[in-house]
């Protein structure tokens, strides 16, 4: 549920598979779990970015800057070691403070668990985690699902699509649009009768005779 809502954002951030699952063990950890500790974890990388111009002075002033020169994201442990060392000399009144300006309420939870853990505490979550192959087994798991299937059959078809140039686009197209007919077929079927597998086999065969159709056109 937390690489669900700070999946994305945290890809488009420039994290790895193994920052994102090893931040979020260092979240679990400290008992911030499941959908909020992804949402605090999202909310926290889209603040990356300054959000006011208060929050862009602050970090100037306190020298928290999450992107390299040529703007590459300076990594997952390296930004907490920033975050711990440029508050360290704060009270816990004064960090709070500093934290909820630069990220806001819902993302504090998030950047107070990096300034604690600071670049050594993520790093050894980054490794325990690649160790264990965890960020791998739970990316495949991410994808081990009827979602992640259709997700890899558009990648195939948008493949096809740009190989075959438009020459074959009306076939294609008609291949496609009589694989959807039949989906919503199957749709239709009472809920029992569906999950059946005879009907699964059912379908198999529909789909090979629609190919074979579509073929001899």
């Amino acid at each position: 549920m937390a690489l669900n809502q700070s999946g994305l954002v945290a890809a488009s951030t420039g994290l790895t598979i193994e920052e994102t699952t090893g931040t979020l063990a260092a979240f679990a950890s400290a008992g911030l779990t499941g959908s909020d500790a992804g949402t605090s974890f999202k909310t926290m990388l889209m603040s990356l970015n300054p959000n006011s111009k208060q929050a862009a002075e602050l970090m100037d002033q306190l020298g928290i800057h999450a992107y390299e020169a040529q703007g590459k994201f300076v990594g997952m442990s390296e930004y907490a070691g920033i975050l711990q060392n440029s508050l360290k000399g704060l009270s816990d009144e004064q960090r709070n403070a500093t934290l909820k300006t630069l990220f806001g309420s819902d993302a504090v939870r998030a950047a107070n668990i990096l300034y604690q853990d600071g670049a050594a505490g993520i790093n050894q979550w980054e490794d325990a985690v690649n160790d264990a192959g965890y960020a791998a087994e739970t990316a495949a798991k991410m994808q081990a699902n009827l979602s992640g299937d259709i997700e890899k059959l558009g990648g195939s078809i948008d493949t096809v699509f740009l190989k075959s140039g438009s020459g074959a686009n009306d076939f294609l197209r008609g291949l496609v649009q009589g694989a959807e007919d039949l989906v919503d077929a199957i749709g239709n079927v009472p809920t029992p009768i569906l999950n059946a597998g005879a009907l699964l086999s059912l379908a198999l065969v529909v789909w090979r005779r629609l190919v074979r159709a579509r073929s001899f056109r």
